[in-house]
Parts: C-alpha cells; sequence; structure tokens
C-alpha cells in the first residue's frame, strides 16, 4: 500500500495544469487519488494566488471525460494521469487536428470508449486492493466510468 503524504501548492499547480477543465475539487480529487490528500478549499487559496480558469457550458461527454481524469490516478498512482495518457491519443495529436468536428466527436467518442474497458479490467483486476484500502476512492473512480459509458451511448443518438 502507498504511503499518504499532504499536497504541496507545487504538486496542485501541476495537476491543475494538466486537466482541461480543472477546478478546485477535480485537482483535489485527483491528488487524492493518487495518495495525496489535500482539500478543494486549499486548492481554492492556492488558486487565488496567481491561477486563473475559465468556467463554461459543457457537452456532457466533456464532463464524463473530465470526470474519468480526476478518478484514473487511483488506477497509475501519478495524478497527472489522464484520459489521454491512458489512450496515448497524444502520439495521433496532428491527425485529430486534421479531422472533421463530426469526425473529431467519433474518435472522441471512441477513445473514451476504449478507456471506460481499460479502467473497468483494471478495476476489476484490482478490486480486492482498493475496496478495503480505498473504497471512496474506488467508488469515484467507478461512478466515472458509468458516467463515461452513459455520455458515450448518448453520443451515438445525437450524431
Amino acid at each position: 500500500m502507498r504511503e499518504l503524504r499532504a499536497a504541496t501548492p507545487q504538486d496542485a499547480k501541476r495537476v491543475w495544469e494538466s486537466q482541461r477543465q480543472p477546478t478546485a475539487r477535480s485537482v483535489a480529487r485527483a491528488l487524492s487519488q493518487a495518495g495525496q490528500k489535500v482539500d478543494a478549499k486549499t486548492i481554492v487559496r492556492w488558486k487565488a494566488r496567481n491561477w486563473t480558469s475559465a468556467s463554461q457550458q459543457r457537452h456532457p461527454l466533456e464532463t464524463a471525460w473530465d470526470m474519468l481524469d480526476t478518478a484514473i490516478p487511483l488506477l497509475t498512482g501519478d495524478p497527472t494521469s489522464t484520459v489521454w495518457s491512458i489512450s496515448r491519443m497524444q502520439q495521433t495529436a496532428e491527425l485529430l487536428e486534421k479531422l472533421t468536428e463530426d469526425e473529431l466527436y467519433r474518435q472522441r467518442t471512441r477513445a473514451l470508449r476504449t478507456v471506460v474497458i481499460v479502467v473497468s479490467l483494471e478495476l476489476a483486476r484490482r478490486v480486492k486492493e482498493f475496496i478495503p484500502e480505498r473504497f471512496d476512492e474506488y467508488t469515484l473512480l467507478l461512478k466515472a466510468v458509468t458516467l463515461a459509458f452513459r455520455a458515450s451511448l448518448d453520443a451515438d443518438d445525437s450524431v
């Protein structure tokens, strides 16, 4: 079992910058998922010292994606782990930039589904470890997987 340690402002800023739509809560969750306990209120205080964010109306697929981003560190132990890092989509960034909006939407939906499958298999493999030791984090990740799966199904209906 990994030893828990307190997060620092530098840890929080690094996680903040790794997330697409960061919030104090999502940063705190990602750090907690990786074993670095910190309260969202602390993140707000640190953020007030130079951090900025833009809030906007978001698509359910985006929300599901971001929720997975904040929950995935439970599996990796790295608070900067994201859907993109797991699916290795950085390698195809140039290709994605050339796609139409519909093609990009289909690719993102497919990538999200792939990550849902990978994360679900890993959750099943490690359930005996997570249930007794990290139940809250496990529950958050399971909820994120469920939300992502539902959002990907709804995405089919809207295309």
